[in-house]
């Protein structure tokens, strides 16, 4: 019997044991399928709850004026930001895409003109964006960027000079403004010398009332979605299903709950004594360790598969990038793989196997940002994050779902995934077949 179908055989073995076995079944394949969606139901609605208390912006000045920089140094300076000031808005919005940052703020040419005639139909305004789980983002930063715009304003305001500049602007545009009487004019133009007289005495706390007077439209936010096209490689404003977002990360429980499965029913054939069944045929240890990791891949990427099916069908689901999707599943499904593989060898007994497994996959979920999206998290666990395998499977997932990362952009979380799974692989079939010649 050759190699090759010597392994098929015995992933073949496994697969009708998991069948056998309900409860092995259930847990292992229809468990991490309700899971998933119940996950996906939960925080596709948290969706438009609290937001992140330490959000990554990239902020482009287009305007690059006096005004322009005092507003982006106050964002700068905000610690609830982590500010990044970029190029221009493309740039901003790429960096969003592609994961980089949660959100982006332009601010746009002609905002100083804005600033300095707040009350003359212009009003100053700021475009918002972030990926299509960020309502709750786009509102926290809304709410930030509305309070500095204000903010900007009653500074002009309080300082004499500034505000005197608004009057005389004020009084130079009253002097050509079409439709307006002599009398009418007079009037007007008399009234805005008394104003320009009498800002320069004015307290602090009057200006600042003045600036937030009712009637006036004179802060604009605009909010964007930010996702790829079809192409892939142009990100434009589009309303996608939360579902998107939330289904990476339960295809990452599912996978885990795969990983974990198989890595325990490698122990228990261990101690059950089915190994040494085994030995007796002339099979080598290698057959025996590829034919379970050979299952386990089968499984995993049945169970991916069924997910994103479902997410298609019921919830309107679209990769913008599907073939970068497949190429993700696969490269996460090969890299769970590995990890059950060294999970198999963490304990001598089932139990501990187990254990030890989930606290180790659980612990890889919560810093990666299975459990808790990385936005939500301090800057030093995002940091953290990219240890785990998690990261970077639902980073590579989202790429080809909603992102619509390039090849090259794609080159990372799969190189990544790839390498995490041929060394846990590597280190967990060496162990085992150490432990299997004592």
């Amino acid at each position: 019997m050759s190699g090759v179908r010597v392994i098929l055989v015995l992933a073949w073995k496994d697969l009708r044991l998991l069948l056998r076995d309900k409860a092995a079944f259930f847990f292992t394949a229809i468990f991490p399928l309700v899971f998933g969606v119940l996950f996906g139901a939960v925080f596709s609605g948290a969706a438009g709850g609290d937001g992140p208390q330490s959000l990554g912006v990239a902020i482009a000045d287009l305007d690059r004026t006096e005004d322009s920089r005092a507003l982006l140094d106050t964002f700068i300076a905000d610690s609830r930001l982590d500010a990044t000031n970029v190029i221009d808005a493309h740039e901003a919005r790429e960096l969003v895409r592609k994961g980089s940052a949660e959100a982006f703020i332009v601010i746009p040419a002609g905002f100083a003109d804005a600033a300095r005639m707040p009350f003359g139909g212009t009003p100053m305004r700021l475009e918002i964006g972030s990926g299509p789980s960020g309502r709750a983002t786009r509102g926290l930063l809304t709410g930030i960027a509305t309070q500095k715009l204000y903010q900007h304003l009653q500074s002009g305001m309080v300082d004499p000079e500034r505000a005197t500049d608004m009057l005389q602007e004020a009084r130079r545009a009253m002097a050509v403004a079409e439709g307006v009487d002599a009398p009418q004019r007079l009037a007007l133009q008399g009234l805005l010398t008394a104003a320009e007289r009498a800002i320069v005495d004015m307290p602090a706390d009057d200006a600042a009332d003045d600036a937030n007077a009712g009637g006036f439209n004179v802060v604009t936010i605009e909010q964007t979605e930010v996702t790829g096209d079809d192409a892939g490689d142009t990100p434009e404003a589009l309303t996608i299903s939360a579902f998107a977002i939330t289904f990476p990360q339960a295809i990452l429980w599912a996978v885990m709950g795969c990983a974990a499965g198989f890595g325990v029913s490698l122990v228990t054939e261990r101690t059950g004594g089915t190994m040494t069944r085994l030995r007796v045929a002339p099979i080598g240890r290698w057959h025996i360790v590829l034919g379970k990791a050979c299952a386990c891949l089968i499984t995993t990427l049945v169970v991916s598969s069924v997910l994103l099916l479902l997410a298609w069908i019921a919830f309107g689901v679209r990769p913008v990038a599907p073939f970068m999707l497949v190429l993700a599943v696969l490269a996460v499904a090969l890299c769970f793989v590995g990890i059950m593989m060294l999970l198999a060898v963490v304990g001598t007994t089932e139990a501990a196997a187990s254990g030890i497994g989930w606290a180790c996959l659980l612990t890889l979920a919560m810093i990666g940002g299975g459990a808790i999206p990385l936005a939500f998290m301090p800057a030093w666990l995002r940091d953290i994050g990219h240890i785990s395998p998690v990261k970077w499977g639902i980073t590579a997932i989202e790429g080809g779902l909603w992102r619509g990362l390039s090849p090259a952009e794609m080159m990372l979380p799969i190189g990544v995934l790839l390498g995490m799974g041929t060394l846990s692989f590597t280190i967990g079939a060496v162990v085992f077949a150490r432990r299997e010649t004592r």
